[in-house]
């Protein structure tokens, strides 16, 4: 199931926190504020550790028409993220109803506008989209777990 959030998801980059944190893949590196971003992200949701991190250039509309089946109004040029671990969404509690569980799963994907590199597109389950159907995919598992260790988790989790 995937869950669309903007503004739930209250994510700060801190920039420096991934200084030097740059992950390689075949000679590529990933940008610093999506290190940083994803770092985020994972100790949000409760795992400091991801056992992946990937990611993807492509489009808004590509990467959720592929992550969730969704059409939205957007053919910007994004990153679409995937995170491999055990994560819990306690900022989504209560999205539907009050008395849902918080969403979980063992895949997080996101898409970031590359530009404003904000989040616009959220979601948590248990089933990860096939990346290289949109492109080169680029691992950065190493530097996000660089950069998590030294961020705190969630404070629900």
């Amino acid at each position: 199931m995937r869950y669309t959030v903007v503004g739930v998801v209250a994510l700060v980059v801190a920039g420096g926190l991934a200084e030097g944190a740059r992950a390689h893949a075949h000679g590529h590196q990933a940008p610093d504020f999506l290190v940083a971003l994803s770092a985020q992200v994972a100790t949000g949701n409760c795992h400091a550790r991801p056992a992946g991190a990937s990611y993807v250039r492509t489009t808004r509309q590509a990467a959720e028409t592929l992550a969730s089946g969704d059409r939205v109004d957007s053919e910007m040029p994004a990153y679409l993220v995937l995170l491999r671990g055990d994560f819990v969404a306690h900022y989504a509690h209560g999205v539907y109803r009050r008395s849902d569980p918080f969403p979980s799963g063992t895949v997080i994907t996101f898409t970031v506008d590359i530009k404003t590199r904000k989040i616009f597109d959220f979601g948590i389950g248990t089933r990860a989209p096939h990346l290289a159907r949109l492109g080169p995919v680029h691992r950065f598992t190493a530097a996000v777990r660089k950069v998590a260790t030294h961020l705190p988790l969630a404070p629900l989790c």
